[in-house]
């Protein structure tokens, strides 16, 4: 199924140019040979029934061919991240694939490894003849990738994708982003800077091949050079990524005219807008969503407020309502909800967290926010940053904005740890400067909140940060915990 839809469009244009890496580009009629020969090869897989392979490759080229394969057998694909570390070893035990199809061994226990190595490839894609394999039809709900989510509080979570949803999901990014920029399709090259264990880097490559854009796949420190080439680029990046691709800009660069950049994850700070303008590209839309709903509202031109993320989308439900799922008036700060043909319907094997998400044919991202009468969606914090200490709720990233202000800080994210009794207990990860004086901090802090208990400090060289780019606290208290 993914095969037939990233293929049709090339079809029509076998020449054209279909993907470039480091070292390598290839044709969309030698993508679809190889791909065709890679699916004869690893026909046997079938035999062994499995409900989903983990692909890991570090070359993009082998792993999209495999990944393509698969779906070309009818076997649902879940990607491994390029770096084997402690985030490979969760992934792989939130992913339980059945087998592993990867290019060398690696020093993690996995139950069916099978490595394709250089050579495999070189041997099946030299064949002089492309192998011809039926397809195996996927139905609409038959689940054809699977992939991860950080879950609305960080934690891993699976979701199954069906063959309905990934067809929808690509026609809306192919509508929104990669058919309305006035070239033709080919002469566009689309850089991801998400990688593919993401559904939105998933669903970018597979959308891009599906609008026979050209895709240029490159390492993050390869980032900076690519956005300086004067060529029609699209590039969908998170404020994380888009701040680090500042940083490797050359300097004295003229913004490109011929770069669109989509922003996604919510708000972007007009302070970080306004480096992109001037260093990199006026092109600039925010888009807000999440894994679990896809794009939901869009944003571009001039705003006003940083925590304004545009409009509703065509095809987007999009409410705020009060603890009791009622829809408050315009203007007024409740939960957001949202309902679509974009919206999966729930995490793999987790009722609970289920339960709580997804409700009546709606999902709740955890968001605070609130809408214009025109429609116009603000974000005001999420509601699991609301904390209970002593008796008082706190709003965490109301804290993060005022310890910001406090001379010589740097960077902050408050966070919790259970205390002996097992209640929450407040923590603050610091990024401070030469002149930063702790007793002085806490003096500010307690002047705006006096009724806060005292924080313990932690000293970090960064704070770290999820996608979207608020702090990853639950990995923050995991580290004290550790510690």
């Amino acid at each position: 199924m993914l095969e037939r839809l990233a293929l049709a469009q090339g079809a029509g244009l076998p020449a054209s140019i279909a993907m470039t890496w480091l070292g390598g580009e290839v044709t969309f009629g030698k993508l679809s040979e190889d791909v065709n020969r890679t699916a004869a090869a690893l026909l046997q897989l079938r035999d062994l029934s499995p409900k989903v392979i983990g692909v890991h490759f570090t070359n993009p080229y082998r792993h999209w061919l495999v990944v393509l394969a698969l779906s070309k057998l009818g076997i649902a694909s879940a990607s491994l991240p390029d770096q084997v570390d402690v985030t490979f070893q969760k992934t792989l035990e939130v992913l339980s694939p059945d087998i592993v199809l990867l290019e060398k061994q690696v020093d993690v226990p996995i139950s069916q490894p099978l490595v394709l190595e250089e050579a495999w490839f070189e041997h099946i894609t030299a064949s002089p003849e492309a192998s011809i394999v039926r397809d195996i039809i996927f139905l609409p709900d038959d689940v054809v990738r699977v992939a991860l989510v950080n879950g609305t509080n960080g934690t891993l979570r699976k979701i199954n994708l069906t063959a309905r949803h990934i067809e929808i999901s690509v026609y809306h990014l192919v509508f929104q982003d990669l058919s309305t920029y006035g070239y033709r399709n080919n002469e566009l090259r689309v850089v991801p800077t998400l990688g593919p264990t993401t559904l939105t880097g998933f669903l970018i490559v597979i959308s891009a091949l599906a609008s026979g854009a050209r895709l240029q796949m490159l390492q993050q420190r390869e980032l900076g050079l690519a956005f300086s080439q004067k060529a029609p680029t699209v590039a969908i990046s998170s404020p994380i990524h888009i701040t680090a691709i500042l940083d490797q800009m050359p300097p004295g660069m003229e913004p490109l005219k011929s770069l669109y950049l989509t922003v996604a994850g919510g708000k972007l700070p007009n302070e970080l807008r306004e480096r992109i303008r001037d260093k990199l590209t006026p092109n600039i839309q925010v888009v807000y969503g999440a894994e679990e709903c896809g794009i939901a509202t869009i944003e571009s031109g001039s705003t006003s407020s940083d925590d304004s993320v545009g409009k509703a989308l065509p095809w987007v439900n999009l409410q705020i309502v009060d603890d009791a799922d009622v829809v408050v008036p315009p203007e007024t700060i409740g939960q957001v909800r949202i309902s679509g043909t974009g919206v999966v319907s729930g995490y793999a094997d987790e009722p609970e967290a289920t339960s709580r998400q997804f409700r009546n044919g709606w999902f709740y991202p955890g968001d605070k926010g609130s809408l214009t009468q025109d429609g116009i969606l603000h974000l005001h914090g999420r509601y699991d940053d609301l904390v209970n200490f002593g008796g008082e709720k706190f709003d965490l990233h109301a804290l993060d904005a005022h310890a910001l202000q406090c001379e010589g800080v740097t960077d902050a994210a408050m966070f919790t740890v259970p205390d002996e009794l097992g209640l929450p207990s407040p923590w603050i990860a610091l990024v401070s400067s030469h002149n930063f004086s702790l007793e002085a901090f806490s003096d500010w802090m307690r002047k705006s909140y006096p009724s806060l208990p005292q924080a313990s400090a932690v000293f970090v060289m960064g704070i770290p940060r999820l996608n979207g780019g608020q702090p990853d606290r639950a990995a923050l208290s995991q580290a004290v915990k550790q510690s």
